[in-house]
Order: C-alpha cells, then sequence, then structure tokens
C-alpha cells in the first residue's frame, strides 16, 4: 500500500476503469512517462490485465518511442489485441471444484434445466 502511494499520490486521478491489478502491474513500470502512457492505452483500449502485461514484457512504449512509423506499431498491438466483447466475459470458465462436480463432465444451458 505504500508503494501505491508513492507511485500515485494523488488519489483523485486514479482511474475508476482500472482494477487493482492493473494498478499493481502499473506499479512495477519505473519510467513515469512509460507508467502514463500504459495507463492511458489501458483505459482507451479497454487492455485486460494480461494484455497489459504483456505490452509492458514486449516494452511496447519503448518500441513506439523508437519507431519512425508509430502508427504501424500501435496497429500491429490492436490487430493482435482484439477487444474483449461482453460476450467473452461469458465465455469465461468457472471452477466449481468445490460442488464435488467430475472435472470431465460437460455442461450445457439445457443439461443444467434438466431435474
Amino acid at each position: 500500500m505504500r508503494q501505491f502511494y508513492l507511485t500515485f499520490p494523488i488519489y483523485h486521478a486514479l482511474r475508476d476503469e482500472l482494477s487493482w491489478t492493473h494498478y499493481r502491474l502499473l506499479m512495477r513500470v519505473e519510467n513515469e512517462k512509460a507508467r502514463a502512457f500504459y495507463l492511458e492505452e489501458t483505459v482507451k483500449s479497454n487492455w485486460s490485465t494480461r494484455q497489459l502485461e504483456r505490452q509492458i514484457n514486449s516494452f511496447f512504449y519503448e518500441r513506439i518511442l523508437s519507431s519512425k512509423n508509430k502508427k504501424a506499431v500501435s496497429e500491429e498491438i490492436h490487430r493482435l489485441e482484439a477487444e474483449k466483447t461482453p460476450g467473452d466475459i461469458i465465455k469465461d470458465p468457472f471452477v466449481l471444484e468445490f460442488l464435488g462436480i467430475n472435472a470431465n463432465t460437460i455442461f450445457t444451458k439445457a443439461s443444467l434445466n434438466k431435474p
């Protein structure tokens, strides 16, 4: 929490669109300009935490700075990182092992409605 406060001292400037995990990843970025860039890109492009981590690890900010064709680099990222749709959230798997259900059982909406 102390590191969070030192990294983001102006608490009312925090973005509602980002989760705690987003902020934890952003705290690892030492360069303030790079951190601000990743923060803005995450909000603008609606990156998940995995996408943000991938961009940080692939040095997206540094590649943009060193590239003569910044638009091509940015388009490459947007092409490789498809935007999530509301349907993608529904497709995420749920871990229901606490129910004692066999792991290989296939569930469908129809099979759940059967008595």
